[in-house]
């Protein structure tokens, strides 16, 4: 069984977490892959944190990636 990420959603605004980085917290929904039942899944609230110098098309880039990847560590395939 494969789990992937069926939606993500930022929650609230960015915060400054110093100088150098913000973060944006984000709902994740995880899902199983080819499941046909949108209600079946698993929401998961979790901080993504970025470089103040990165422009703000390269954060709203980077959250789709950052998901995908949280998900395929926190949810690894189950046999």
């Amino acid at each position: 069984m494969k789990f992937e990420v069926k939606k993500i959603d930022a929650i609230g605004g960015t915060r400054e977490i110093d100088a150098d980085n913000s973060m944006q917290m984000l709902s994740i929904s995880v899902g199983i892959v080819g499941c046909p039942y949108d209600d079946i899944v698993s929401n998961k609230i979790v901080e993504y944190t970025f470089t103040n110098t990165m422009s703000i098309q390269a954060v709203k880039d980077g959250i789709a990636s950052f998901s995908e990847t949280w998900v395929a560590t926190n949810y690894p395939e189950v046999a």
